[in-house]
């Protein structure tokens, strides 16, 4: 998935940093940080936090199933889940 992706499934980023993005979605901040390799980017790692203090958490190895998994959670929006398809 690409920056481009997750800009038009979940609308405009808190930050734009060409290879970062961040949501603030009320207590909730995540960070999505992106690779480019031979011409493509794709996402490389996932960070979130709350200003509660939970959930916190992330992922390295960034796949469908992680992204899922942690939609259903709670810890992730569904619009970076709906960019994945």
């Amino acid at each position: 998935m690409s920056p481009e992706e997750v800009k038009t499934a979940c609308g405009t980023p808190q930050t734009d940093d060409l290879y970062r993005l961040t949501y603030v979605e009320g207590d909730k901040r995540v960070d999505l940080q992106f690779m480019s390799v031979n011409h493509r980017t794709f996402l490389n790692h996932v960070k979130w936090n709350s200003s509660k203090g939970f959930p916190v958490g992330d992922i390295n190895q960034v796949s469908m199933a992680t992204i899922t998994e942690s939609v259903k959670d709670g810890s992730l929006p569904a619009c970076v889940e709906a960019a994945a398809r």
